[in-house]
């Protein structure tokens, strides 16, 4: 949250309510959270049974920050991030890319609209996307493209280490000027940091014994500090205790469930849908006025071509109102009883 006087401008944040907000680099995911991630929030993505779909969500969360020049940082025990992660964040798509596409939009009415005309009953009920999001199916980045030398910092130790990782957080908000403390007009420039700290429920840590330690310090310096954490695990393996402990340190939490194989010859009908998209905290920071998404029965798909998009799994059923004159049946044998 800002102070009293503070007027801090950073490039791709907005203020709301006093709170600093920047994107997430998913249109769908921005929408279920109100429009943006309040800054200083810890994002705990669940990665159930699989670890193939978060890290589409963790690469438009770089690209949103390398777009803008915010300071990025990425840790991971399990593998060198310039070797996986950082090889495939998706480029910014220009404005000729986002004209070719409305053509096809357009075409796609136009082929829907036709079919409907084969079931004339059902011409005037009205069409329902399923699509989340200001932009539709479309994301402002085009992960076929691959941004080439991003500028990310990685955490590389030897012997990766938990109180090692939390020092160097602390020395780069220091050399970054990131903390909340005001310092004046005269001051340096204020710059937003973007974390990502993947499988931080690996016992691989060093001391992985004081993750809970880790994390109630790791909220503090987020608290004080223009930063947005994004923290990946996986609740099938892990204990119970070492969940409550991610559960309780997070702002808000996502679960990522794939498709068995009887579910996915089940929802054939859905399409290139890989699994469904729990939303289970939002975050707390607004708490005056705080954000309900309309429908929480929700899938994701995660696709090389067009990223991460969240769509909603059922849709309910448009009916259309009684013409002038007639009167549902139910309701006009209601009238007729007698209390």
């Amino acid at each position: 949250m800002l102070n009293i006087g503070d007027s801090v401008q950073i490039a791709g944040c907005s203020t709301k309510k006093r709170l600093l907000e920047a994107s997430s680099g998913c249109d769908s995911f921005d929408t279920l959270l109100g429009g943006a991630i309040v800054n200083s929030s810890i994002v705990l993505i669940d990665e159930y049974r699989s670890r193939s779909y978060g890290s589409y969500l963790l690469r438009s969360f770089l690209a949103e920050g390398i777009h803008y020049g915010h300071r990025c940082f990425i840790a991971d025990p399990t593998e060198d991030p310039k070797e996986s992660i950082l090889k495939v964040i998706p480029s910014r798509k220009t404005e000729d890319d986002q004209k070719k596409e409305i053509p096809n939009s357009s075409m796609s009415n136009i082929e829907t609209e036709n079919s409907m005309k084969i079931a004339w009953r059902y011409g005037n009920v009205k069409q329902v996307s399923s699509a989340i999001g200001p932009s539709g199916n479309e994301n402002l980045y085009d992960f076929s493209k691959h941004v080439e030398n991003p500028k990310v910092e990685v955490y590389n130790d030897e012997i990766p280490s938990l109180s090692g990782l939390y020092k160097r957080l602390c020395d780069v908000v220091r050399e970054e000027e990131a903390h909340t403390k005001s310092s004046g007009r005269g001051g340096p420039k204020k710059n937003l940091l973007r974390v990502i700290l993947k499988n931080i429920d690996m016992e691989i840590w060093e001391d992985h014994q004081s993750l809970g330690r880790f994390l109630c310090s790791l909220r503090s310096l987020a608290r004080s500090s223009y930063m947005i954490v994004y923290i990946t695990a996986n609740s099938y393996r892990v204990s119970t205790s070492t969940w409550r402990l991610l559960e309780s340190s997070s702002d808000t939490q996502i679960q990522l469930i794939p498709f068995n194989e009887t579910e996915k010859k089940m929802f054939r009908h859905l399409g290139t849908a890989h699994g469904y998209f729990h939303l289970k905290n939002l975050p707390r920071l607004m708490s005056v006025g705080t954000h309900t998404p309309p429908i929480l029965d929700l899938i994701f798909e995660a696709s090389s071509k067009k990223g991460f998009q969240i769509r909603v799994m059922h849709l309910p059923p448009a009916f259309d109102e009684p013409a002038p004159g007639q009167q549902n049946t139910a309701t006009a044998s209601c009238q007729n009883i007698d209390f």
